[in-house]
């Protein structure tokens, strides 16, 4: 087997069985389509076996926060095997071979969205964040409703940087926030799969200060109103979004919201109308992995009153380059990170690459790692410390692709 990109020829073949894995339902022959190049996402890459392509994914590249700073972070996308190839650790290779190509890069984190949560936790991603979705009528919304000063817009494609300006405010505490770039908010934000969304914006003093993107589905007594993407740079500039939204109430009969995941989940029940009306879903989100263990500890920063060192043991089934033992010292805010490669005589710290990448982004305490992870620290003396040097943030990727 061999792991490459896909040439121009092979696409074709590459849809074929993305769209196999992804709509089973579909006749054969509304397979046999490419769609444009333009608003695909990823570099398509493949596991070939005598020019047959047995398994496939996409991979992508993004800027995100992490600890407050913007950082490379690698994405998944597309993964899938025909079912003649299965069961036999063809994906396990894929994914083994993108990590090393993500590693060769110096991309710290890899991201994706798992079709299977327990799969991707046995090769070594952990949960990034959980995803709540709340469900009301619009009048549940009359409380927090605003509509004070300013006008609202309808902005087109073209104002995509006054709306980025919004979201990366809106997101600015959170890790996994992704600076967003003009093709993603053209064709992933304003339309998805060539279908146009719903778009408004709020400004004040000609400062775009909230926006909203949304669908409405369904019937003329039950539509719902879906919220795709919706930020604003404080509560004020949320509560006039939330009027919007209330202002839908003599024509749709649902609203869907997803939750901030800077605050606790459930929050919007303690200032909605009648909250006996609203349910909150919650979900987990995307997963994490560090693509290669030291270029991951390097990478954020660190509160500038740490400093430590320690001998961390990591263990990785899935890549042997991580399946290792570090030297870690953290001082002035940075990270250096050593393998070993004739290891140490004591070890004072154990971790599973997924625990380790989620105390990275800030997903969960050191406490919270030990207990529902399997985080194992031997040195009592350095919990107080890692718990400083690995803070708890608010974490969730709230693209999906």
């Amino acid at each position: 087997m061999e792991y490459r990109p896909v040439p121009e020829s092979r696409l074709q073949a590459f849809e074929n069985v993305a769209h196999y894995a992804f709509s089973p339902e579909d006749q054969p022959e509304e397979t046999d389509r490419v769609t444009d190049p333009s608003k695909q996402f990823g570099e398509p890459r493949a596991l070939f076996e005598d020019d047959e392509l047995t398994a496939i994914c996409r991979l992508l590249e993004f800027e995100a926060r992490c600890r407050g700073e913007w950082l490379s972070l690698g994405g998944l996308r597309a993964v899938a095997t025909p079912p003649e190839y299965r069961r036999d650790g063809r994906a396990a290779t894929l994914l083994r071979q993108s990590l090393r190509e993500f590693a060769d890069r110096d991309i710290p984190l890899v991201v994706l969205w798992p079709f299977d949560h327990d799969f991707y936790a046995s090769t070594g991603w952990a949960s990034a964040g959980k995803h709540a979705t709340y469900r009301f009528p619009p009048a549940a919304l009359e409380p927090i409703a605003a509509n004070e000063a300013g006008r609202f817009f309808r902005p087109s494609p073209d104002d995509w940087e006054r709306l980025r300006r919004v979201n990366q405010a809106d997101g600015e505490e959170t890790s996994l926030t992704l600076r967003r770039t003009e093709h993603w908010w053209r064709h992933r934000v304003f339309e998805q799969s060539g279908a146009r969304r719903h778009v408004y914006a709020w400004e004040r003093d000609g400062t775009v200060e909230s926006y909203v993107v949304y669908t409405v589905a369904g019937g003329e007594d039950d539509r719902t109103l879906t919220v795709h993407d919706v930020a604003a740079v404080d509560d004020r500039a949320f509560r006039h979004v939330c009027w919007l939204l209330f202002t839908h109430d003599s024509q749709v009969e649902t609203v869907e919201l997803p939750g901030d995941p800077s605050h606790a989940p459930g929050e919007l029940l303690d200032r909605v109308a009648a909250p006996e009306a609203v349910t909150c879903e919650l979900d987990h989100g995307a997963m994490v992995r560090a693509a290669d263990v030291p270029t991951a500890l390097e990478a954020i920063p660190y509160p500038d009153d740490v400093a430590t060192e320690f001998v961390l043991d990591v263990e990785d089934g899935l890549v042997d380059w991580n399946d290792a033992t570090f030297h870690v010292a953290i001082e002035d805010g940075e990270a250096s990170c050593e393998r070993s490669e004739d290891g140490y005589e004591s070890v004072d710290v154990s971790v599973s690459v997924g625990t380790l990448s989620q105390l990275v982004v800030g997903y969960g305490t050191v406490e919270r790692a030990r207990r529902a992870g399997d985080l194992v620290i031997h040195d009592d003396d350095l919990e107080g410390t890692l718990d400083r040097a690995f803070p708890q943030r608010p974490v969730e990727l709230s693209e999906y692709f």
